[in-house]
C-alpha cells in the first residue's frame, strides 16, 4: 500500500473488493466535482476579465436561459481537455494548484491595502491576510519543480499580455483625441 498511488482505494479493496469498488468509484466522482467547480470558477475570471474589457467580449456571452457565460466555460472546458491529453494529470492538479496559491498571494496582501484606504468602512481583522499570506507561502514550496516553471511562463506570458493590452489602449485613447 506504501507504493500505492491510491493507498485509500488500495486500503478499501483490502477490507472488501465491493467497498473498494465503492471508494474508487467515489474518489472519481470526487475528483470530477472538483474539476466542475474549477472548470466554473475559471470561466467565470474570463467572463470578469472580459467584462472590464481586458480580454475579447465573446467571453462576456451570457446565456440567455441558463444565465451563464457560456463562450467561457466551453472555452475553459475545451483547453482543459486540451490540456489534459498534453500533460500528465498530476502536472496539471501542480499548475491548478500554483495558480490559486498566486492568487492568494495577491489577494490577501491587497486587503490589507484596502483595509488602509477605507480606514474604518472596511471592516477586516487585519491577523486573517496576514495569517493568510503566511499559510499561502508555506505551501507554496511545495509544488512541484515543473509546475513551477510552467507557472513562471504562464505568468510571464500573461504579464506580456497585460502590458501589451495597457499600450495598445493608451495609443487608441491619443489617437481618438
Amino acid at each position: 500500500m506504501v507504493t500505492s498511488e491510491a493507498p485509500l482505494v488500495s486500503a478499501a479493496f483490502n477490507l472488501s473488493p465491493l467497498f473498494g469498488l465503492v471508494m474508487a468509484f467515489s474518489s472519481i466522482i470526487a475528483s470530477l466535482g472538483s474539476l466542475n467547480a474549477a472548470v466554473i470558477a475559471s470561466s467565470r475570471t474570463l467572463y470578469s476579465l472580459s467584462r472590464d474589457e481586458h480580454i475579447p467580449k465573446v467571453f462576456e456571452s451570457i446565456h440567455s436561459s441558463f444565465r451563464t457565460p457560456y463562450f467561457a466555460l466551453l472555452f475553459t472546458f475545451i483547453l482543459t481537455l486540451l490540456l489534459l491529453f498534453m500533460f500528465h494529470l498530476e502536472l496539471l492538479v501542480y499548475i491548478s494548484d500554483l495558480g490559486y496559491l498566486l492568487g492568494l498571494t495577491i489577494i490577501n496582501p491587497a486587503g490589507l491595502v484596502i483595509r488602509k484606504k477605507k480606514g474604518n468602512h472596511f471592516k477586516l481583522n487585519i491577523l486573517i491576510p496576514i495569517l493568510a499570506l503566511i499559510s499561502t507561502l508555506v505551501v507554496l514550496p511545495t509544488i512541484s519543480r515543473t509546475a513551477m516553471i510552467v507557472g513562471v511562463i504562464l505568468t510571464a506570458i500573461g504579464c506580456t499580455l497585460a502590458v501589451a493590452e495597457r499600450i495598445i489602449k493608451t495609443r487608441r485613447r491619443g489617437i481618438s483625441r
